[in-house]
């Protein structure tokens, strides 16, 4: 990954998780369940906040 910093599943409403730069990304993400249990599945990840503070870009939702 590019940057380190908090990354959140973007096809779903996930758990963030730290991740550092150069790490590669976890295949699967983790979300809350309405019952209160985690669970996973599998994830494309985005970037929520960077470590160093700088700039967070979103990608073109069209």
């Amino acid at each position: 990954m590019s940057y380190t910093g908090i990354w959140v599943p973007f096809n779903f409403e996930g758990l963030g998780k730290e991740l550092k730069k150069g790490q590669e990304f976890p295949e699967e993400g983790e979300h809350e369940r309405q019952s209160g249990r985690i669970s996973s599945k599998l994830a494309v990840w985005k970037l929520a906040k960077r470590e160093d503070g700088g700039p967070v870009l979103l990608p073109n939702p069209f």
